[in-house]
Formats: structure tokens, sequence, C-alpha cells
């Protein structure tokens, strides 16, 4: 359901339905790069993803398996394909979103080498910048992504903040009811159950609540 609707918002330019699904998208931004999932993403679909700032996958190796799992699927073959069909099929518009520099030396060498859609020319490039070593011999044949640090998730609005722990305050229960605690990510849930102000009915509200989470 999720790539439907992510592409129905970016081939709408649906504000609203993007807003939607930028909120599932920021519980778990891994999720979304599952082969399962991002196979089923248009090109465009994906670029969107790549290109979005705030998505905090847990590493820039997310992405980038995505990346590779979906110009696998677009392939369409029964046999593992070889690292140049690999490298056209997703274009090297698309490769060069990838924040290899933002990587360490042993993710991308245990994850990005071994695919074969870099030239050795490039892997010994991309290595040698990641090691502050002088690449100028080793030229790349696409832009490189420079390296910006991890993405960040979009800062909170404090006085949003604000207003929602007057409506919790009124009826911290509520928010531990089923179809709820459901919407929240891990980390909203877990800011919830350590909050000590929050003065639940009973200890047993947010079991409850983290039990149909």
């Amino acid at each position: 359901m999720m790539p439907a609707l992510l592409e129905t918002s970016v081939l709408y330019e649906d504000a609203a339905l993007k807003k939607k699904c930028k909120e599932i998208l920021d519980r778990d931004p891994d999720a979304v790069m599952l082969p399962e999932t991002v196979s089923r993403l248009s090109k465009e679909g994906l670029r969107a993803l790549l290109t979005d700032e705030t998505l905090a996958f847990s590493s820039e190796v997310v992405p980038f398996r995505g990346l590779i799992a979906w110009g696998k699927a677009q392939l369409e073959q029964q046999e593992e394909p070889s690292g140049s069909a690999l490298r056209a099929k997703i274009g090297d518009d698309l490769l060069k979103e990838m924040r290899f520099l933002d990587m360490s030396c042993d993710e991308f060498v245990d994850n990005v080498i071994g695919t074969d859609v870099l030239t050795q020319t490039e892997c010994i490039h991309i290595q040698c910048v990641i090691r502050g070593a002088d690449p100028s011999t080793f030229p790349m044949t696409m832009p490189l992504h420079p390296a910006r640090g991890r993405r960040q998730p979009p800062k909170e609005d404090e006085a949003l903040k604000r207003k929602c722990k007057e409506i919790l305050d009124r009826d911290p229960d509520a928010i531990m009811l089923p179809e709820t605690v459901s919407r929240l990510s891990k980390e909203r849930l877990r800011s919830l159950l350590t909050d000590e102000t929050l003065a639940f009915s009973s200890k047993v509200v947010p079991f409850r609540g983290l039990i149909a989470w």
C-alpha cells in the first residue's frame, strides 16, 4: 500500500498525501528500502526518497541496498545481473544520489564494491576521498555526491509540542487506545512511556498500549 500512496503523491503532486506518506516514512525509513517494497516504486518515486534530506536512514548503506534491489527488480532476470547491466538499468542519474562519502570505508568495501556497479577506478577514487587521500589520479566518470553527514529528520515545532502536551495531559489514556498508539513511531512511543508527568489512570494503560502497538 505504501508504494502506491507514494507514487500517487509524486505523480499528482498531492501535498496532503505527501504529508501522510512522510509521516509513515519517518516512523521507519529503512523499511521502504526493503526489496519487496522498493521494487514496486517507479524511478521518480525512488528518486523522491533518495533526494529527501529528512529521511534519517540508519546508514547510507540502506538506500544503496534499496537502489540495487530496485535495479535488479527492473531487470526481471532469474540470474544475478552483471554490474554493468545493473548500472545501465539504474542509470547514473540515480547512482549519483548515493552518499558514498557518508559511508565508512568498511561500509563501502563490504556493501558497494561487490555489486560491481562502480568501476575499479571509481571505487579507488571514493576510498581515497573517504580516507582523506589524494584521489586525483583516479577520476570519477559521474558526479559524486558531497559528504553532508547523516540526514536529519525535520526539526520539531516547539509550539506544537506544547499544544500536544496540553491535550495529552487532559486525557493521557486516550493516546494508548489501539487506533491511536498504533500510528506512533517507536521513538514517539518511548517518549510517552518515559514521560513521568503523564498521569495514566492505571499502570495497565501504557502496558495495553504497548501491546496494541
